[in-house]
């Protein structure tokens, strides 16, 4: 029996060969895909390294910003309670130096001059 008159018994006879020609072509294209996969997978993982810095710096931008405001506003804060204790003092120091003026009575510096 001649394989060529007989498809049968020539596909029996090939498909050893085409299995393996077969796995051949599986076996690239899994190697194909592997390797794209691995580019993709380091691509993915600069983004994503490169959103997150992104996202920290935009962060803390905004922290030092708030920061940068608050110390503006308690440094305003500051300066109006500066400006009230300043005045305050001065007022009570016009006033303890009225009330030192004061406190000795005018007629003891006369008995003490008649007495001495």
């Amino acid at each position: 029996m001649e394989t060529t008159k007989d498809p049968l018994l020539a596909l029996w006879v090939a498909q050893p060969e085409f299995l393996e020609e077969t796995a051949a072509e599986h076996q690239k294209l899994l190697s194909e895909f592997e390797a794209a996969l691995g580019r993709n997978q380091i691509a993915w993982s600069d983004r994503a390294r490169n959103f997150a810095q992104l996202s920290l710096n935009g962060a803390l931008r905004a922290a030092r910003d708030n920061t940068a405001l608050l110390l503006e506003e308690a440094a305003r804060t500051n300066a109006g309670v500066c400006g009230c204790v300043k005045a305050a003092a001065s007022k009570r120091t016009a006033a303890q130096n009225t009330v030192v003026r004061f406190s000795r009575p005018p007629w003891k510096g006369i008995i003490e001059f008649w007495a001495g």
